[in-house]
């Protein structure tokens, strides 16, 4: 599987935008209607029931063919990748409403990985589902994840940009920052437990409080010394 589809960089930055890297990534070449959202909604419903989807539950459910669905998604493993690039737009929607609520750069950044923490935990069906088809479900979310971290990445950039150009930020490629925490959410997507335990909201805020907004704030060494030695030159 690939994503011929999915945009890659141009220059320092992300030229395209995250509905059209969402477009690509369902690989689609018709608007998404309310029978594929209603065979997702199944598909959903089923995962959730049980990490076995079946094409005829999903069907039945949906009150649809299984004809229609191959048609649309081509076998399971096109509808189960569709179902995750949609629930992962989904939630790059809720963190960025999330974030929209913040006063402040550090509270907007820190609202927004509680709202990722948040859905991920929703979204529980992605560990079940490589629990019970690893090989498959692996492949999907890590080798052929590159379009899915992509959108993550272009989402944070998008934010951090924002931030510069309000000039709550300094000026720096955020691309790399970007990715690192896009690296971070997807890690918490793919394995929520374990290591320094995030039981709670404010926990979250705390870890994200001490370790990722600085690192938003100041960028990397290079632009925190810059910015040193041109105070000290005023």
């Amino acid at each position: 599987m690939t994503y011929d589809l999915v945009p890659t960089h141009d220059g320092d930055s992300l030229t395209t935008t995250l509905a059209q890297l969402a477009a690509a990534l369902l690989r689609s070449a018709e608007p998404t209607d309310a029978t594929t959202d209603r065979i997702l909604d199944a598909a959903l419903e089923d995962l959730r029931r049980s990490p076995h989807i079946s094409l005829g539950d999903v069907a039945k459910r949906a009150g649809v063919g299984r004809v229609t669905i191959y048609r649309r998604f081509g076998d399971k493993e096109g509808l189960v990748r569709a179902l995750v690039v949609r629930e992962c737009h989904r939630l790059t929607a809720e963190v960025e409403s999330a974030m929209a609520r913040g006063r402040s750069v550090e509270h907007r950044f820190c609202l927004g990985f509680v709202a990722m923490l948040r859905g991920t935990r929703q979204r529980a069906f992605i560990g079940e589902l490589i629990r019970a088809q690893p090989e498959g479900a692996l492949q999907l979310l890590t080798i052929d994840g590159q379009a899915i971290l992509r959108l993550g990445i272009a989402f944070i950039a998008q934010q951090i940009r924002a931030e510069q150009n309000a000039g709550h930020v300094p000026p720096y490629d955020p691309e790399p920052v970007a990715e690192i925490l896009a690296r971070l959410a997807h890690s918490y997507a793919l394995t929520p437990k374990g290591g320094k335990a995030l039981a709670d909201d404010k926990q979250a805020v705390e870890l994200a409080r001490l370790y990722l907004v600085p690192l938003v704030m100041n960028g990397p060494a290079k632009t925190r010394s810059q910015s040193a030695t041109e105070r000290g030159t005023h």
